[in-house]
């Protein structure tokens, strides 16, 4: 059975965390209706004091009478069931709630029948004519018997009859039934300008509930369920309805799309199709967020390590972060009655044994047969089942629960209903064991409906639907990791490496391992705030340098920071003095204060096995600044705009130079200053360096950038510079300035730019962070090879060697990655190229062997093409070539303009611009010669313009 979705929902807006702390007081009011006969409605109009239609007997769900005496075992019901899935954390307070009117048998009658709530065919109605029956309701019990209702916090209509909550397998005779509903704030806004006030109480919000959810006891029914083979199987009690709507008075969001009726998280929370779990007298405990969000539970944050998680109870709860935002938990959900014995098994053990007497005629025995018969519960006198055990025992099975929580979609979301409105991004997802992910898509299935969650969305060693879906895993262990169908992904599709793996079979207790493939043991760890890497004993193995109070060193195999310096400001940079070849490498520090620039120089003893201070300078404060290690000595220089000091034991010198250490690679004068802790580049020298005239170069003099980093990307022994402009593209630019090959690339980069052999490739890998605080990385042709998920507070910090492993060493954490050493100095590893910040790359990588010839055809085109602006570019690969002749004919061969590029770089690309504003739009011809010394040769383009 799935339940229509008719509840109307209070808007969330800027609640933080619900809070559902304490118990409540519930004002219970029964009202019934004009008694009438009409066919559309369940019922007279009066509550049952006997069924009109019941072939259930002792197994009956909330049979009648249905007075006072059944309401009041209702709400014990339900406050059994919150304390229980609270852990005592919230509930009712059944001494101070009441149900009203006094008598046992009594009610309040309406001047309305009840199709008067819910006339079929007039659903643009229904919304009034529901705040119209709390309205009505209410007014009618304040004149009656006058009640203060300020004394309660939740008011609860049960009316007469059934409600309209369920989508039966047959034909429904009563479609004027009244829905539950959750009647909001708004709601009363927008339909009563009067709004509700009675006795002098302003009356904002109640529920509307039915008298009963079993269709079995009225009349209707014997026509409804007459080819049933077993309608008792077709029994609701109230519960579940009735936490559902008091999860949301409270402040619990729905977990389903509440537009179209699809499930969020199906069968296997309260707040979505969970609640109709047990047939309604076993509502699925709220969902591991929900129970968060309440304020009811906090989970165990762990980043590795060996599991044993006991069932759901208070503190079984394990949070594994993603990055900022997101995060699994992981629960262990056991829907036993008693060991490895649930309530569908013992179903499913009955038929059998009857089958094997009875073959073709075996009985199916009914769900709720197996409850009365078989379930730990307390049966109030009533009749009314006011207490389970367990309120898992409705789950389809036992075993784990892994949960994907997206923090920043709920908060986007939950103001208006829609945490799980996007089957595709889900706020609160549960990540499926059977790979199919069909929790709220269309079925199908003809028999089967995996809509609202299936036994097979569980984790246990020898789920059978995961073996039948992929048995050539079948009898390994069981994993959900970075390879695994569905992974361990972030939602924005950034790779976790997060592994769980040995999941074991159901049990009270359950077992399985998690780590993070990529991370070294104890990692991530927000306190270390690691900052630098050093050799500073000259083992030939860096240490680590980090701290936020306190520096601290640490060897790499075992990371145990051991303080050495007090830290006053809050921004400090590291620098490396020294080179460590002839003795060991010194470390500097800059520290700005709240007046001042504190720069030190610190040096390991050997003798000691200590970090110790050997002389500081003061300078005044200036925030803008780069400090610069000397390679050979222990100098320490502090660039700040247009003055650099030089630092030493002896002495302080003001130096109005630039430093020789600005030219980086084969680019000359790349910076000037900038606000901000930004650059920009100085286009007009790097033009005038490297290219033959101004129209080679076509961004912006301007152009304001976040970072830079230099490096042999493609192997030519000439370095590429890399630039993340201002609004985060990423600009790779040969050495003579033309755009490379798979650039630019609109990244929402931030922050510095990283190149290091990180893979077993040729060339060297590009590291930049985006905006998202993801770490991509891509290969020498700009194709994206790794997207990590990482928070967005934990910077990349330095690429370097970590415990053997080319590493991303960010504030927290280490990315490690394959084990090889950078033997030729091609990389860009710090914010500045390397530990000195010297900006100086020394690449040892010999000359690749070029291929004869002018140029190469398949490296030579125009872009774009067809151009639909003013411009478009002639790319030309030269190898040989003395100069590029390009003319330009129209489609008739009359001739329209002619290019020149004299002097090409060789073996590079050459780009020159083509203005084709004042041309009609058309088709032209280039005819692009290339010649050498004693030779030339060509190759003809087509070109269409667009205007």
């Amino acid at each position: 059975m799935i339940r229509k979705i008719l509840f109307i929902i209070l808007l969330f807006i800027g609640i933080v965390s619900a809070q559902l702390i304490g118990d409540i007081k519930i004002a219970a009011i029964r009202v019934s209706f004009l008694v009438d006969n009409h066919d559309g409605t369940s019922g007279d109009g009066s509550f049952l004091l006997t069924a009109e239609y019941d072939t259930c007997g002792s197994y009956t769900i909330d049979p009648p009478p249905h007075n006072k005496s059944y309401f009041s075992a209702q709400l014990t019901a339900l406050d059994n069931y919150f304390s229980a899935v609270s852990y005592d954390n919230f509930g009712i307070d059944l001494t101070n709630s009441r149900v009203f009117p006094d008598g046992e048998n009594n009610s309040y009658q309406l001047a309305d029948s009840m199709s008067h709530y819910h006339r079929f065919g007039e659903d643009d109605l229904y919304e009034q004519r529901i705040t119209e029956l709390l309205r009505d309701a209410v007014q009618v019990a304040f004149s009656q018997d006058g009640m203060d209702f300020s004394e309660y916090d939740l008011i609860v209509v049960f009316h007469a009859g059934i409600g309209q909550d369920f989508k039966l397998p047959f034909i429904d005779p009563t479609p004027e039934d009244i829905p539950s509903t959750y009647v909001d704030p708004e709601m009363i806004a927008i339909h009563l300008d009067a709004g509700i006030s009675v006795g002098g109480v302003s009356i904002t919000k109640g529920l509307i509930l039915p008298e009963t959810q079993n269709h079995l006891l009225y009349e209707s029914a014997e026509l409804t369920f007459s080819t049933a083979s077993e309608p008792c199987d077709f029994q609701y009690g109230l519960t579940g309805t009735f936490a559902l709507l008091t999860g949301f008075a409270r402040g619990l969001p729905p977990l389903w799309n509440i537009e179209t009726g699809q499930s969020g998280v199906g069968i296997f929370g309260l707040m979505d199709q969970g609640s109709n779990n047990g047939r309604g007298v076993i509502p699925a405990p709220p969902t591991a967020w929900t129970r968060i969000y309440a304020g009811w539970e906090v989970p165990q944050t762990v980043s590795r390590d060996q599991i044993n998680l006991p069932a759901r109870g208070n503190g079984n709860l394990v949070k594994v972060i993603i990055n900022d935002t997101e995060y699994f938990l992981i629960e262990n959900r056991t829907n036993w009655i008693h060991d490895d014995v649930s309530i569908d098994s013992i179903r499913w053990q009955l038929y059998n044994e009857d089958k094997a007497i009875n073959d073709d005629d075996a009985r199916f025995p009914p769900y709720i047969e197996i409850i009365m018969d078989s379930v730990d519960k307390t049966i109030d006198e009533t009749g009314v089942i006011t207490a389970v055990l367990n309120y898992d025992l409705g789950l389809p099975a036992s075993g784990l629960l892994i949960w994907h929580i997206d923090e920043d979609l709920i908060s986007q979301n939950i103001g208006s209903n829609q945490i799980n409105a996007d089957n595709a991004q889900k706020g609160v997802a549960l990540e499926e064991a059977d790979g199919a992910q069909d929790i709220g898509f269309e079925s199908i299935f003809m028999f089967t409906d995996p809509s609202s969650g299936l036994f097979a969305d569980m984790w246990y060693q020898g789920n059978p639907e995961r073996d039948r879906l992929y048995p050539e895993l079948k009898g390994l262990p069981l994993e959900f990791g970075p390879y695994t169908h569905p992974d361990t992904r972030s939602n924005s599709g950034a790779t976790t490496f997060i592994q769980f793996s040995n999941i074991g079979q159901p049990d009270d207790t359950m077992s399985f391992a998690v780590e993070n493939l990529f991370f070294p043991d104890d990692l991530p760890d927000s306190t270390l705030n690691m900052r630098f890497s050093v050799d500073l004993d000259n083992d030939g193995s860096d240490e680590l340098i980090g701290g936020s109070s306190q520096l601290w060193w640490s060897h790499q195999d075992l990371i145990m920071p051991m303080p050495f310096y007090d830290l006053v400001g809050s921004q400090y940079e590291l620098v490396a003095v020294g080179n460590n070849l002839s003795g060991y490498c010194g470390l500097g520090l800059a520290e700005i204060r709240t007046d001042s620039l504190i720069v030190s120089l610190f040096r390991f003893n050997p003798t000691t096995e200590l970090v110790e201070s050997l002389w500081s300078w003061k300078f005044e404060a200036d925030n803008d600044f780069r400090i610069i290690g000397s390679a050979t000595g222990d100098t320490i220089f502090i660039e700040m705009f247009d003055m650099s000091y030089s630092l030493t034991a002896d002495e302080l010198l003001g130096i109005e130079i630039e430093l020789a250490s600005q030219s980086i690679g084969n680019f000359t004068n790349l910076l000037n200053p900038a606000a901000d802790n930004k650059y920009n580049l100085n286009w007009d020298n790097l033009i005038e360096s490297h290219s033959n005239g101004e129209d080679h170069w076509f961004y912006s003099p301007e152009m304001a950038v976040i970072s830079f980093a230099v490096a042999d990307l493609d192997g030519d022994s000439y370095s590429e510079l890399l630039v993340l402009d201002e609004t985060g593209n990423l600009i790779g630019l040969n050495h003579n300035l033309t755009l490379l090959p798979g650039f630019p690339i609109a990244l929402n980069g931030q922050g510095n730019i990283f190149i290091r052999n990180l893979t077993d490739s040729e060339s060297p890998e590009i590291v930049v962070q985006n905006t998202a605080g993801e770490i991509v990385i891509f290969n020498s042709s700009g194709q994206e090879i790794y997207r990590l998920a990482n928070p967005y507070s934990d910077e990349i910090q330095i690429l370097t060697n970590f415990q053997g492993r080319s590493s991303i060493i960010s504030q927290s954490t280490v990315w490690m990655f394959d084990s090889l050493e950078v033997e030729n100095g091609n990389q860009w590893n710090l914010k500045y190229g390397n530990r000195n910040n010297s900006l100086i790359v020394h690449t040892n990588i010999p000359p690749v062997p070029q291929s004869a010839g002018l140029f190469d055809p398949q490296r030579t085109y125009s872009y774009p093409n067809p151009a639909r602006g003013d411009n478009i570019k002639f790319r030309i690969f030269v190898k040989e070539a003395l100069s590029v002749n390009i003319r330009i004919f129209d489609l008739a061969g009359l001739f329209v303009d002619e290019l020149t590029i004299d002097d090409p770089v060789k073996y590079e690309a050459n780009e020159i611009l083509w203005n084709v504003a004042q041309l009609e739009s058309g088709i032209y011809f280039a005819n692009i010669e290339v010649k050498g010394v004693s030779e030339s040769n060509n190759k003809i383009l087509k070109i269409g313009v667009i205007h």
